[in-house]
């Protein structure tokens, strides 16, 4: 199984930039490998320019 995930950087509620780290997608990714029964990794890449 292969996928890509694309977060929008903006809340879509309220407007406001939404941080996402390493912490939040480890945990993303445990959730991911629970519900398919498949052992998961992942490449953090923020392209995000400040």
């Amino acid at each position: 199984m292969h996928a890509h995930l694309v977060i929008n950087s903006v809340s879509y509620l309220n407007g406001q930039m939404i941080t996402t780290g390493y912490e939040e997608m480890y945990f993303f990714n445990e959730y991911v490998s629970e519900v398919t029964g498949q052992k998961c990794t992942f490449e953090f890449d923020n392209k995000a320019l400040y």
